[in-house]
Parts: C-alpha cells; structure tokens; sequence
C-alpha cells in the first residue's frame, strides 16, 4: 500500500474517533472510504467552476495545459506507477498551476532541453533549474537543490562540521552528492551503494552513521524508514522553478505560484512527498565546512621538467633533405597528408551522466 494511501486512512480513523466522542456513532472505515470521490474526479468537480485567465491563443492546444517534466527528475518530483500514472510533487504542482489558470484539461510530457520543449511541445515546463535555460525566466521556486545530509536521531539542522570527523557516510556511486562530498575537507569513511534505498538500508541498521543524497530524496525515504532525521546541506540550495512559452503565461504561472504559497496549498503539497523537511536555504548548509584546495606542482619544479624535455627533444632531432620530407608526407596507405587514428582506437567519449 502506497504511504499516501496510509496516510489517507489514518487521518480517516481519526476523524471516525473523534465523531464517535460527539455520540455520532460507529463509522464503517470501508463505506467510508468508498464514498470519497477519487483525485480525478475530485478535479472535475473543481473544474467545472473554473474561468479561464489567459487566452487560448497562449496555448499549444486550446483549452489544454501542456506541462513539460525534465527526463532527469526522478522521487519524489515525478515517477510512474505501476498503473502507468505519473506522480510527484511536480505533477501534484502542475494540477495545481492549471487549477489557478482556469485550465481544466492538462496533458503531461517528458522533455529532453527545455528552450526547445517551451518552443515547439509545451507551454510550461515545471522542474527547472536556472543553469537549463538562458533565454527564460524560472518563476517560483516550488522546491529546491542541494546535497542533503541524512543521520538518525533527532537532530537540529543544520549540524556542525566537525560532527562528520571520523564518520561513515553512505553516498550513491557517481551521484552529483557523491562529487559534491568530494569538494570538501572532511575526514569521513565513505561507503559506496548502488542506490539510495541500500544507503539508507545501511543508516538504519547503524552500518552508516550518515547518508550524503539529493536532499527531496532523501527526505522522501526518511518518511519510509524509522527516526532518521535531515542534517543540512553541503551546499546553497539551487531553485526548482516552472519556465513558461510566452509572457502571458510567464505572468499567469508567476501570479498562480504566489497564490499558491500564500493560500498554504504548496507546502501541503510538499509536506505529502518529503515530510517535513524545511524551505532549504543559505541558512540551511551544514557549518564549518571547508573546501578542498587541489596541491598543485610548484612553478619552478615544473619549468624545469619542461626544459628538460625540450632539451631532449633538441638532441634526438635529425636534419631531413627536402627528399625525405616529401616520403613523410605520405601515409601508409598512400593518401597524402591524411591524419591516421591508429587501428582499433576510438576517440574518448565524455559522459556527464550522474
């Protein structure tokens, strides 16, 4: 059973407890439950009173939202069931946006660069951060980036450095975390998983004092699993925002955004995918922390090495007649002056995925 479902029934049990101490009577959970109208039918109803606040000449399809999602966001902002529904903070955000719009069709997508989505596919895209546009603007934020750092206990966040000294800390092999923890000085005994569902595994077996992750992550599983608590962040949060197609609707989003944070809607939004874990902020970067500084080759040292090498470059030349410059330039199969890759090389491909 999902955690949300768990949720929804616990606050309807005690709802039934405290109707039954006003003499209302026993309530019967499964009739209960029953008679609540489903989400998708909870929005139509919502929608049937809505009034359109832009025109349908700002839209890709006329009377239809079109929300693009980031292929790279992943829990607790979007993920499919087994049902094949997406879900998230981000899709639970996207409803939201097209509810204060006075939208009542919304069409879900997944994009690859969002310049060219906002272009030709989508009218938002929700999930972005400032370094995957140039030319938008990113209204909100609805949520934040940052390394967060997971322990178990109550702790108040965010902790201090030298609390790391000497400490095993579970991190995702190849994760942004993982090179973010690998920017500072700290003295930890690093263990490597394979996801984040074994890390924390491992923090609550006591295998691992802390877990270094994507801090919405982290703090969506620390909702599954027994007292563990949200340390801070090894770095400034970066804002996860919406980016529009056009001005109008850069206004309308920037105009449903606000009502949203205002009205409350947003943080319970937020609270039923990651908790309790707080606005991350400046304020919320674990202190103390010191970065490493790389050693570098003194100057001297390396001017020397190089001087040596050209030296022995000089002495190894020899003076070729004009001939025998002519033979040179002709490879071995005969073409003249084509670079040659040596057979069975391929030339270095750089992979930036984490």
């Amino acid at each position: 059973m999902k955690r949300h479902q768990i949720c929804a029934i616990a606050a309807a049990l005690t709802a039934a407890t405290v109707l039954g101490g006003c003499s209302v009577g026993s309530v019967e959970l499964d009739d209960y439950l029953t008679s609540l109208p489903s989400v998708e039918e909870s929005r139509a109803q919502r929608r049937d009173s809505l009034t359109p606040v832009v025109s349908d000449s700002a839209l890709k399809n006329p009377g239809t939202l079109v929300v693009g999602i980031p292929l790279t966001q992943t829990v607790p902002f979007s993920a499919s069931t087994e049902q094949g529904d997406v879900v998230g903070l981000s899709v639970e955000t996207a409803h939201a946006i097209a509810d204060e719009l006075g939208i009542a069709s919304i069409s879900l997508v997944s994009v690859g660069d969002v310049e060219s989505a906002l272009k030709d596919q989508c009218d938002i895209v929700i999930g972005v951060e400032p370094d995957d546009v140039e030319s938008s603007t990113v209204l909100g934020p609805y949520a934040q980036s940052a390394a967060g750092v997971f322990t178990r206990g109550d702790v108040s966040a965010p902790i201090d450095a030298s609390q790391l000294t000497g400490a095993s800390v579970g991190v995702q092999e190849g994760s942004v975390s993982a090179v973010t923890l690998d920017g500072y000085d700290l003295d930890v005994s690093r263990a490597h998983f394979t996801s984040l569902n074994e890390a924390f595994d491992a923090l609550e077996d006591g295998a691992v004092k802390y877990v270094v992750c994507d801090a919405y992550a982290g703090a969506y599983l620390a909702a599954i699993y027994s007292d563990v608590s949200f340390a801070g962040t090894l770095d400034d949060p970066t804002v996860v925002g919406v980016s529009a197609a056009n001005p109008e609707l850069e206004d309308a989003v920037g105009a449903a955004l606000e009502t949203l944070r205002t009205s409350g809607l947003s943080a319970v939004a937020r609270a039923s995918w990651v908790g309790d874990l707080p606005d991350l902020s400046t304020d919320s970067r674990i202190t103390g922390l010191v970065e490493r500084v790389e050693e570098q080759e003194p100057a001297d040292e390396a001017e020397g090495e190089g001087e040596e090498a050209e030296g022995e470059e000089t002495e190894g030349e020899e003076t070729q007649t004009p001939e025998d410059q002519e033979g040179d330039s002709q490879t071995s199969d005969g073409q003249e002056g084509e670079a040659q890759t040596p057979e069975g090389e391929e030339e270095p491909v750089q992979n930036d995925a984490m």
